[in-house]
């Protein structure tokens, strides 16, 4: 995919950085999930995170001018996020998902509805919905991101190594 954006490979490059616990985890550990259970799926998704990611930015994306802005948003959201679940491959595209879209909405006048990136995301809407809600609730629906904080967000990806 080609995509005219400073910050796409070292974006790719955080998401593998974070989805460190890679470990098979097995169905009790999901049971007794509390903390954003939503996020959790019963099996690993059969797509890879970065093809995933590269069907987002696929599908939302014509003109790519500001992309790298919604990569800051979302990765400011994930780290606020991190805080309170263990990325692994159960959860990280549902992760992704939901802070793609949070932050589209955040960044973008013009942004889909969850109708919308329920299909984009191979989610149903109920539960593109109960995502969304419940990262909202965990962050206590604090999503400003500072300039301070994009541009210490900007300067340290550039540095991540996987």
């Amino acid at each position: 995919m080609y995509l005219d954006s400073c910050l796409y490979k070292d974006f790719h490059n955080y998401i593998d950085a974070i989805n460190i616990n890679r470990h098979y985890l097995d169905r009790e550990y999901l049971d007794s999930v509390n903390s954003l259970k939503c996020l959790y799926s019963r099996e690993i998704p059969e797509i890879c995170i970065h093809k995933y990611i590269d069907h987002i930015v696929g599908k939302i994306y014509k003109d790519d001018s500001h992309i790298d802005g919604l990569f800051i948003n979302i990765i400011a959201i994930i780290k606020r996020v991190i805080k309170h679940v263990i990325v692994n491959k159960y959860n990280i595209h549902r992760l992704i998902a939901t802070t793609f879209m949070i932050s589209q909405k955040i960044y973008d006048d013009l942004h889909y509805n969850n109708e919308a990136w329920a299909h984009i995301c191979g989610v149903s809407l109920e539960s593109i919905n109960r995502m969304e809600i419940d990262i909202l609730k965990c962050l206590d629906y604090n999503i400003f991101i500072k300039h301070e904080e994009m541009m210490a967000i900007t300067k340290s990806i550039k540095y991540v190594e996987h």
